[in-house]
Formats: C-alpha cells, sequence, structure tokens
C-alpha cells in the first residue's frame, strides 16, 4: 500500500495540484492540518479532496477546526478525520 503524507497547503491552489498529481500513485492520503489558511480556502481544498477515489485521512491543523473536518465527512464519503475514528469506518 502506499501512502502519500502531505501536510501545510495553506489554500494554496499551486501545492494541491501538486498533491493531486502525486496522489495518483498512492492507495490512501494522510493530510497532517493546515490544509487552510486560518480556515479560509477549506470548502475549495476539501472539495477537490473529496472528488478522489480513495480515503483521505484529516488531522486537523491550527489553521481549521475539527469542526470544519467533521462537515466534510457529511459531504464527502471518503474524508474521514483520524482523530473522531481510530475504531475504523
Amino acid at each position: 500500500m502506499k501512502v502519500l503524507f502531505f501536510s501545510d497547503v495553506h489554500a494554496n491552489k499551486d501545492h494541491l495540484k501538486k498533491v493531486l498529481e502525486k496522489s495518483k500513485e498512492a492507495d490512501l492520503l494522510v493530510c497532517a492540518g493546515d490544509l487552510s489558511k486560518m480556515g479560509s480556502g477549506f470548502g475549495e481544498m476539501i472539495e477537490q479532496l473529496g472528488e478522489l477515489d480513495k480515503k483521505v485521512l484529516l488531522i486537523p491543523g491550527n489553521n481549521e477546526t475539527k469542526e470544519f473536518v467533521r462537515e466534510s465527512e457529511e459531504h464527502y464519503d471518503n474524508t474521514i478525520m483520524i482523530e473522531d475514528n481510530l475504531g475504523g469506518r
């Protein structure tokens, strides 16, 4: 299994584009926080990750709230907040 770990995208579209390109070779993605820039841009970033046909495990960073990540789980079946789902999903 190939796992792509990434963090600190900070709502930068170019950085996310690189993640999405590298994700083609991965079976699983793990975002270790700071997908947004102080909460801004989280929706756009998570939307693109939510369209992937693979699981994306999320850890909230200091730039987004746990509520942002929990809400993404409601909209995208492939996004999972690690902290809330240690028992599996």
